[in-house]
C-alpha cells in the first residue's frame, strides 16, 4: 500500500498518532448511535457512561457525538489520553423515509474547538436515490475543509438499497469494493467499511483483501448490529490478517454484559495478533487482574 498522504501533514500526523498506536493499528469504540435514533440498550446515560468507561480501558479512541463526549470527558479523566473522533452528519435517522438525506450537524471547524482528533462522515451510496449525488458532493466539500484544517477525515461508505422493510446495507464483496474505491478517492485519512459476506471465511477474507489492495488509505472494519462474541472475534481476526488497520465497534461492545471483556479481546487481536480463541482466554485473565 502506498503512503497515506495524510501522514505527510504535521498537524494531521499528530492527530492520527492519538488514534493509531505505533503499530499503525487501532481499536475504536463507537458510541454515536443515539443521535441517529438507535437507542436500544443505550437510553440511560449513566449506564452508557459506565459501559463506555469500562471498555475504553482497552480501546485507543472514542467515536461519538457532542454530548456523550462532553459528559464522558467530564466524568472519566482517562479519556483525555485517548483519541476523540466526532460524527459530522446525523440527520438521516434510522428507519426514516429521509434516512439517505444525511446532512451535517457539526462542522469540521467546531469539531476542532471541541477537541476532536478526527471526524467521521457517513456516506450512503444508493444508485436508485437522487440523494446520493448530494451525499457525494458533501463528501468532497468536507474532505476539502478537513484538508485545509489538517483534521483527519474518516469516511464510512455504505452501499445501500431500499427494500420493503426499509434501507439495508449491501455487504456483498463487489458492493463494498465499489463504495470503498469511491470514498477513498476523495483522499481521506481512512475508510470504515462492513466486512464482506461470503460462502466461507476464506472467501470473505479474500474479498476483504481485495478492498485493502484497492485503496491507498487505512481500512477499518465496522461492527454493525449485535452478533455473538465468537463470530465477532473471528471476523476481527480474519479482517486483520487480510490487511485491516483496526476496528470500529459499538453495539457489539456496549450491548454486551461485559463490555470490557469484549474490548480487551478485540485489542489483543488487533495489537498482539492473537487468534480469536487465544484473545478471549487472555482477555478473561486480563480483565480479572
Amino acid at each position: 500500500m502506498s503512503q497515506n498522504p495524510w501522514e505527510t501533514k504535521v498537524g494531521a500526523k499528530i492527530r492520527l498518532g492519538r488514534i493509531f498506536r505505533t503499530d499503525s493499528r487501532t481499536v475504536i469504540l463507537a458510541a454515536d448511535h443515539r443521535q441517529r435514533g438507535i437507542q436500544e440498550g443505550m437510553r440511560n446515560t449513566d449506564e452508557l457512561s459506565r459501559k463506555v468507561s469500562s471498555a475504553m480501558r482497552y480501546a485507543d479512541a472514542l467515536l461519538s457525538t457532542k454530548d456523550p463526549v462532553r459528559l464522558l470527558l467530564l466524568q472519566d479523566q482517562q479519556l483525555i489520553r485517548k483519541g476523540i473522533i466526532l460524527s459530522l452528519n446525523r440527520t438521516g435517522l434510522a428507519g426514516s423515509v429521509f434516512e439517505t438525506d444525511d446532512r451535517m450537524v457539526l462542522s469540521p471547524q467546531h469539531s476542532l474547538v471541541l477537541g476532536a482528533d478526527a471526524v467521521k462522515l457517513l456516506v450512503r451510496i444508493d444508485p436508485d436515490s437522487p440523494q446520493t449525488s448530494s451525499q457525494l458532493e458533501m463528501c468532497g466539500r468536507i474532505a476539502e475543509e478537513c484538508d485545509k484544517l489538517q483534521l483527519p477525515l474518516i469516511v464510512e461508505p455504505l452501499y445501500c438499497k431500499r427494500t420493503s422493510s426499509g434501507l439495508v446495507v449491501d455487504t456483498s464483496p463487489d458492493k463494498i469494493l465499489y463504495a470503498s474505491i469511491i470514498a477513498a478517492d476523495f483522499s481521506v485519512a481512512a475508510i470504515k467499511v462492513p466486512y464482506p459476506s461470503g460462502r466461507s471465511r476464506q472467501q470473505a477474507r479474500r474479498s476483504f483483501s481485495d478492498v485493502v489492495s484497492s485503496v491507498s488509505c487505512p481500512v477499518l472494519v465496522l461492527g454493525g448490529g449485535k452478533t455473538d462474541l465468537k463470530s465477532l472475534l473471528e471476523r476481527t481476526e480474519d479482517s486483520m490478517s487480510a490487511g485491516a488497520k483496526g476496528v470500529v465497534i459499538g453495539r457489539n461492545v456496549l450491548l454486551d454484559s461485559q463490555p470490557e471483556l469484549v474490548a480487551c479481546a478485540l485489542s489483543r487481536i488487533v495489537h498482539h495478533e492473537e487468534d480469536s480463541d487465544a484473545a478471549l482466554r487472555g482477555a478473561e485473565e486480563e480483565v480479572k487482574s
